[in-house]
């Protein structure tokens, strides 16, 4: 069984896809601050704290995007076992997931040049939650 989304917030993410991807860096940065401000740390490793958000926030952003592009038809499928892979072996797991999901609808909502429709936050909140439920249960199976 495939981990699926439904046909509105689909056609939300499909809408708002370009945008969030032409701001990307703006949105990275805003999520980064969000994780910084909110005691989040990288493993435990609080000196490399600000250079662990920035990287993760990117990633995780990029990662977003891309499945999401996935998901609304316009880009290839990839194999999410290889990054869940990756993201176990870095020591990523569902806080990293979480307070960056925070930051993103919070980014998406304020950053500069963004301000999303209250529809279209929960859109990419749904979005990230469902590549995530795909990446760690069903890694190959991921569609609209």
């Amino acid at each position: 069984m495939a981990v699926s989304i439904d046909e509105s917030t689909c056609r939300l993410l499909a809408e708002s896809l370009d945008g969030i991807e032409s701001r990307r860096p703006t949105i990275a940065a805003a999520v980064a601050r969000h994780m910084r401000s909110s005691g989040w740390q990288a493993s435990g490793r609080a000196d490399r704290e600000e250079r662990d958000a920035e990287a993760l926030a990117d990633a995780l952003l990029s990662l977003t995007i891309t499945e999401v592009r996935n998901l609304t038809g316009g880009g290839r499928p990839r194999r999410l076992a290889e990054v869940d892979l990756e993201h176990r072996s870095s020591g990523i797991g569902s806080l990293d997931y979480l307070t960056f999901v925070e930051g993103l609808q919070q980014a998406l909502r304020s950053a500069p040049g963004v301000s999303a429709s209250p529809r279209t936050v929960r859109a990419w909140h749904d979005g990230f939650w469902a590549v995530i439920r795909a990446m760690r249960l069903e890694p190959d199976l991921l569609e609209p």
